[in-house]
């Protein structure tokens, strides 16, 4: 049980990890459209930080499946 526990919070890590790299790139993004005069552009911060949580989790389930036992160093 413990071995699921730590994977489950390694994909959690990975997940907010994405998550807060999309919501700079949102945030870069919601700068450029004030900066030209829009309107919304502070929603888009949220909404990329929202699309990066499930896109870093799929990507830790894909890695987690792909690779296996080996580590990450190890990965090619």
């Amino acid at each position: 049980m413990k071995k699921w526990l730590r994977r489950i919070r390694a994909a959690f890590s990975t997940a907010l990890t994405w998550a807060a790299a999309w919501g700079g790139v949102g945030t870069l993004l919601a700068l450029a459209i004030l900066a030209s005069g829009g309107g919304f552009g502070i929603g888009t911060i949220g909404l990329f930080a929202i699309l990066g949580f499930p896109a870093g989790a799929a990507f830790s389930v894909v890695l987690g499946i792909t690779e296996g036992r080996r580590r990450f160093d190890e990965m090619s």
